[in-house]
C-alpha cells in the first residue's frame, strides 16, 4: 500500500518490481520514501530492479532475496536505481553470507560477492 503527497510516493508493504518469482523493473515516476519490504527475485544473470525518478529515502526499507541460492558470484546485481538523493539503508536483510555487500553509490544499490578483504576509501 503506499500514498502520493507532494509528488512522494509513500509505501509501508511490501515492494515486488517484477511480481512474483518474475524479474522485471518496477519504475516509480517520483521520489520515494519506503518503510516497507523490497522482494527482489534473482537469476543467474539479472535481477528485479527498483527504478526512482527522484529522491530515495529507504531507512525504513528491508531486503528480502526470493530466491538467493540463484545468485551467481561471478556477476553484480543492480536492484535500486534513483536519480535524486539517497537516505539510509537496508535496515535488514536476508543475504546468504558474508560474502555477499550492498553497495550504496552512484545512483545505485548493487549487489556485489566479495571475496578477501573489502577495503571501501572515500
Amino acid at each position: 500500500s503506499g500514498t502520493v503527497s507532494n509528488g512522494t510516493l509513500t509505501v509501508t508493504g511490501t515492494i515486488a518490481p517484477g511480481g512474483t518469482n518474475v524479474i522485471g523493473t518496477l519504475t516509480v515516476a517520483a521520489s520515494l520514501t519506503a518503510n516497507g519490504k523490497l522482494l527482489v527475485d534473482v537469476g543467474e544473470s539479472s535481477s528485479d530492479c527498483l527504478a526512482v525518478q527522484g529522491n530515495l529515502d529507504m531507512s525504513g526499507m528491508t531486503l528480502q532475496l526470493a530466491n538467493p541460492e540463484q545468485l551467481d558470484p561471478h556477476k553484480v546485481y543492480t536492484i535500486m536505481t534513483y536519480s535524486g538523493t539517497l537516505t539510509g539503508t537496508f535496515s535488514d536483510n536476508n543475504l546468504p553470507s558474508t560474502y555477499w555487500h550492498l553497495s550504496y553509490r552512484n545512483g545505485a544499490v548493487k549487489l556485489i560477492y566479495v571475496s578477501g578483504t573489502l577495503i571501501r576509501v572515500r
